[in-house]
């Protein structure tokens, strides 16, 4: 069996043995959490405080539509995005700062 390579977000808490972690398998775990709480999602180890947010909050976010990013993906992803191989963000950023930009596409 292979050891997980984690990804730290904060340095100090290589220390903490992943016996330690806690781990969110379910929307409803991380309702548990508290403040100081050394958490693991996807091989990603970080610290629970008051600023994070339980994964039931991004259940409820996932049904909320966002029509300005909807009517951004066409003009993002255009025929330049469609292969692959561009830079996403740098296109969103490009097409955020149009002085005039196209909204018909």
């Amino acid at each position: 069996m292979f050891g997980v390579n984690y990804f730290y977000l904060d340095l100090d808490l290589k220390h903490v043995h992943p016996s330690q972690f806690k781990e969110a398998k379910t929307a409803t775990d991380s309702d548990a959490y508290q403040d100081g709480d050394v958490v693991e999602a996807w091989d990603h180890v970080f610290l629970w405080n008051k600023c994070c947010v339980p994964l039931r909050k991004w259940e409820e976010w996932r049904d909320i539509g966002d029509d300005l990013a909807d009517a951004a993906l066409p003009i993002i992803l255009g025929e330049a995005g469609r292969g692959g191989g561009t830079d996403l963000l740098s296109r969103l950023e490009s097409a955020a700062t149009r002085l005039d930009p196209d909204v018909s596409v």
